[in-house]
């Protein structure tokens, strides 16, 4: 009888030692290239582009805090044969009240072919879930839920010379990947104790320097591929 009830023992001991682990699916990409855009691509293989933000979503601050993220953008276009125009000069020729009503004399004063922008950059899309597994699949619950910041970006294409809205596109960057999810350790209950007992504000960081230059690499790639085919 006692060895049946240390082989339980055991049993149960290995079960509670379990690693537990939090998924998440990836949110599908939301990629709309227009037909005249793609065309456009093919009869014009290298065409002249500017990378900017939206500025009635942003504000100058947050733009500028953001000029890392569009360097990169500039970076996988000029790697596909892009040819990228100047942000800043482009800005300042744009905001001038005519050029920006007369799409066909901004045009010839940027010599651009296509603006991309950035109409929306988040790095504070929360993620919530209450669910774990253990390193067998198996599915639990968890007493506290689970919470991390992912990412999402959109973009607008517009083919300036018609001033034709020519494309949109929403890339998302989902945290611990259903492939190989998240660890959570003791740490994961002792902040929830020092928030229950006041002793510490619920916040989430934004998503790391390093994963947001990769994503937007991955997002702006896949933005090209969509108009190359």
């Amino acid at each position: 009888m006692k060895k049946i009830v240390t082989i339980l023992g055991i049993a149960l001991l290995a079960s509670c030692s379990s690693n537990k682990y939090v998924k998440f699916s990836k949110m599908s990409d939301e990629i709309n290239p227009s037909s005249n855009l793609i065309s456009f691509f093919k009869n014009n293989p290298h065409p002249k582009v500017v990378v900017r933000a939206n500025t009635s979503s942003a504000d100058v601050t947050e733009s500028t805090n953001n000029n890392y993220l569009y360097d990169v953008v500039e970076k996988v276009l000029l790697k596909n044969g892009f040819i990228v125009r100047d942000r800043q000069l482009f800005n300042k020729i744009i905001s001038n009240d005519e050029n920006t009503i007369d799409y066909s004399k901004l045009k010839s004063k940027t010599d651009t072919d296509i603006i991309i922008e950035v109409n929306k950059l988040n790095r504070e899309k929360l993620y919530e879930t209450n669910k774990f597994y253990n390193d067998k699949g198996n599915e639990g619950k968890l007493g506290n839920p689970f919470k991390i910041n992912g990412a999402e970006v959109e973009f607008k294409v517009t083919l300036i010379k018609d001033n034709e809205f020519a494309g949109t596109y929403k890339f998302n960057y989902t945290p611990c990947s259903i492939d190989s999810g998240c660890k959570i350790d003791g740490k994961f209950d002792e902040k929830w104790k020092k928030i229950k007992k006041g002793k510490e504000k619920e916040t989430y960081e934004v998503v790391q320097t390093s994963v947001m230059e990769e994503f937007m690499k991955n997002a702006t790639e896949k933005l090209v591929e969509s108009i190359k085919n």
